[in-house]
């Protein structure tokens, strides 16, 4: 069950990482950047930070790697779904 799982967190990871990467090329060639918290999480899901720390609507919010029951491995295993309109993963809470 744990390989399960971590082939899994691996696949979805990869894929993640795949999207948020043409989303940052195609903003590159439209001369245009990530927002502050966009940049966060873009470094956090292409390994540039262990954890990040990013404020929506005067909160603080804070995402580490974790492992299955916390953290963002516990998120992409469990939370993600794909959107059918976009294509994209996102995240539901």
């Amino acid at each position: 069950m744990v390989n399960d799982n971590l082939s899994e967190y691996a696949r979805k990871l990869a894929l993640l990482r795949k999207e948020i990467s043409e989303i940052h090329t195609a903003l590159r060639k439209k001369k245009k950047v990530f927002n502050e918290n966009q940049q966060r999480v873009y470094d956090f899901i292409i390994s540039k930070k262990d954890i990040i720390q990013f404020t929506i609507n005067n909160k603080q919010y804070f995402i580490k790697k974790g492992n299955e029951d916390k953290g963002f491995m516990h998120i992409l295993l469990n939370i993600m779904v794909k959107s059918a309109k976009v294509g994209l993963l996102l995240i539901t809470f």
